[in-house]
């Protein structure tokens, strides 16, 4: 075959493929030309007819109330929606003129789709399937055969039981809960109202547990009819439910049905499967199981209102504040989280609550009274007939304690700005460290003139910037809080600003260590603070650098540890008379210098503690310490550094 008719099949092929193409593509939309019934409108249509060849026609009708009927049953609002908008917008691929309609399956047709709308009666026929196209053959009044999806043709293709309502309860949009169980016996169990309430037997409502109830309407909204029955078999109901305005009546055993039970419904006779059943028939009717034990129903997150008598709290958007004093949102929170775990045992009064609120809360709209007796740890909600009996320890949940709610941002401060921080603690000299050039460059200036930890000071900043309180426990200071006067005191100084010839000073003072950490306060104000275990280390550290000495391992030359000198000659270890050192001696030595030389935390300042002499030899001056068992110092710097355990030989701790 030569170039050029090479070039003309391959021409043809990509006209054939975009022919194909383009007769296979999914419309983007439908317009009124494309539609086969482009006159119809869902919502003007009364009644549909769905007629088959040899078989009972399934009749669609339109009630009063616009809603639609199959076969004189419910139908399904989904299930109908779909079939009208399917029908409306059914739409045509390709249309040819009217012929051949016997061989289409359009004389007679496979079914018809027979429609009363204001224009009167109308019919659709779908014919046989064109399974090499994707198409079915179909015919309406205009003169055309239409050639229209298999999918669209197979959504008209419906049976009674594919659009009958399945769902037992179909509530209305913003219809209020109403549910009533009743037993053969006659027990009742009713519940309504939103927020739900159910029904006392000493007259009233009270509030409904409201996870139990959810879950209730849970289960009844998601019930959902297995088969239809033609008419109920007969027995004995157990259990009559009504939801809104519509029943459930719960029989025996499904005829032919294994592991089902007779219902009636709203949506005709049918069954359900045992295990939806079973949960519904295990509901208890005791009033009392339903009743919310929650002290407090409103969810606390909810909340934006409180009132303890004279003192009142409001949420303006995410702060809390009493009064135009600004509260720690976060304790508040907290507050209102305990008193929401707080639960009771409920039971019925006929006694009506009095005496003032100790507690009134709100969420919006909703408002909420509680009454705590004075003298029993009982607790009136509202107006309900119903009596909690609480814990003891229920009690301290409903004191309002404006000290422990207070701000827990004890400091605010731009890390980048501070400059200098003194330590005093009582009957010690002060501790001064200055910054220099750089934001990393820090230095010692008192007691003693030493580079500072630059670790320690980085935690320091980030522990301030910004300082936040585990809790505030106080208003006042406690002599067990250790506060009166301080164990430390910290003066935070600001970097001067442009137009200030100073910067500013803060003034914090540390108190006694607890398990949760240690309290603290800032001088002028009375709250006292609980801060983290993590932060009161960063704050209680001492600044001086940690390493006592810088020497590289090869760098040493000899070490003397309690008299016993060991000199280093190439790689082996001797004793003063030149003998040599047993290797378990000689590692043992050079651990004791690797460890001592950064220490794990700076223990305080003052000469050196009482202890063992080491003295290590390198290239420049011999370095002399003095090691005890928790301390050790060099001789010629007043720094108390902390001895790490490891280091403590039986030779240097004994």
């Amino acid at each position: 075959m030569n170039r050029g008719a090479l070039r003309l099949l391959a021409v043809l092929a990509l006209l054939l493929f975009g022919a194909v193409a383009l007769d296979r593509r999914g419309p983007r939309s439908v317009s009124v030309s494309q539609r086969v019934l482009p006159a119809l409108a869902a919502d003007d249509l009364r009644r549909v007819e769905l007629q088959r060849v040899g078989g009972a026609p399934v009749v669609l009708e339109r009630d009063a109330a616009g809603g639609w009927r199959v076969d004189g049953h419910p139908a399904d609002p989904d299930a109908m929606r779909d079939f009208l908008a399917n029908l409306e917008y059914l739409s045509w691929r390709r249309r040819v003129p009217p012929a051949e309609a016997a061989a289409r399956g359009l004389d007679p047709p496979r079914f018809r789709v027979v429609f009363v709308d204001s224009d009167g009666r109308r019919e659709l026929a779908i014919g046989r399937s064109e399974p090499a196209l994707g198409r079915t053959w179909a015919r309406a009044s205009l003169p055309f055969h239409f050639l229209v999806d298999d999918q669209a043709a197979r959504a008209l293709d419906r049976d009674a039981g594919e659009l009958r309502r399945r769902r037992v309860f179909l509530p209305g949009p913003g219809e209020p809960e109403r549910v009533r169980i009743e037993d053969a016996g006659g027990a009742a169990l009713e519940l309504s109202g939103l927020p739900a309430c159910v029904a006392a037997p000493v007259g009233g409502c009270a509030l409904a547990d409201r996870r139990r109830t959810g879950e209730l309407i849970d289960r009844l909204e998601e019930l959902s009819l297995t088969r239809f029955l033609a008419a109920p078999p007969p027995g004995a109901t157990a259990r009559v439910i009504t939801y809104g305005v519509e029943k459930l009546e719960i029989g025996g055993v499904c005829p032919d049905a294994a592991g089902e039970r007779a219902v009636v419904t709203a949506a005709g006779a049918g069954c359900l499967a045992e295990r939806d059943v079973a949960q519904l028939l295990a509901e208890p009717l005791d009033a009392p199981a339903w009743v919310e034990r929650r002290v407090t129903s409103l969810e606390p997150a909810a909340v934006d209102r409180i009132r303890a008598g004279e003192v009142v709290l409001e949420r303006r958007g995410s702060t809390w504040r009493h009064g135009d004093v600004e509260l720690s949102s976060e304790a508040v929170r907290e507050w209102l989280d305990v008193l929401a775990s707080h639960r009771g045992t409920p039971s019925w009064t006929r006694t009506p609550p009095s005496g003032p609120a100790t507690l009134e809360l709100a969420a919006g709209p909703r408002r909420e009274v509680l009454r705590l007796a004075a003298d029993r740890p009982v607790i009136r909600r509202g107006d309900e007939p119903v009596e909690l009996t609480v814990h003891p320890a229920a009690r301290a949940a409903f004191t309002l304690d404006l000290a422990r709610l207070a701000d827990r941002r004890v400091i605010e401060l731009d890390a980048t700005a501070l400059a200098e921080i003194r330590v005093e603690e009582p009957g010690t000299s002060a501790e001064v460290v200055s910054r220099g050039a750089t934001l990393d460059d820090w230095q010692v200036s008192a007691p003693v003139n030493v580079p500072a930890d630059e670790a320690t000071v980085a935690a320091l900043r980030k522990a301030l910037s910004p300082l936040h309180a585990a809790a505030a426990t106080a208003g006042r200071p406690t002599p067990d809080q250790g506060l009166d006067p301080p164990r430390r005191r910290l003066t935070l100084v600001e970097a001067p600003r442009p137009d200030a010839p100073e910067g500013s000073r803060r003034v914090l003072e540390l108190g006694a260590t607890v398990a949760d950490g240690c309290h603290a306060r800032v001088a002028g104000r009375e709250v006292v603070y609980l801060l983290r275990t993590p932060t009161c280390a960063a704050l209680s550290a001492h600044f001086a650098t940690r390493d006592a000495y810088t020497l590289e391992p090869d760098e040493l030359r000899a070490v003397t540890i309690d008299g016993r000198r060991l000199e280093r000659h190439g790689t082996a270890w001797y004793d003063a008379s030149g003998n040599p050192v047993p290797d378990e001696e000689s590692r043992a030595a050079t651990s004791v210098v690797r460890l001592l030389a950064r220490a794990p935390a700076v223990a305080g300042y003052g000469p050196p503690p009482a202890g063992r002499m080491v003295v290590i030899e390198g290239p420049e001056a011999p370095i002399t310490l003095i090691v005890n068992r928790d301390t050790y110092a060099r001789a010629d710097r007043p720094v108390l550094y902390r001895t790490p355990p490891a280091a403590c030989t039986p030779t240097l701790c004994r």
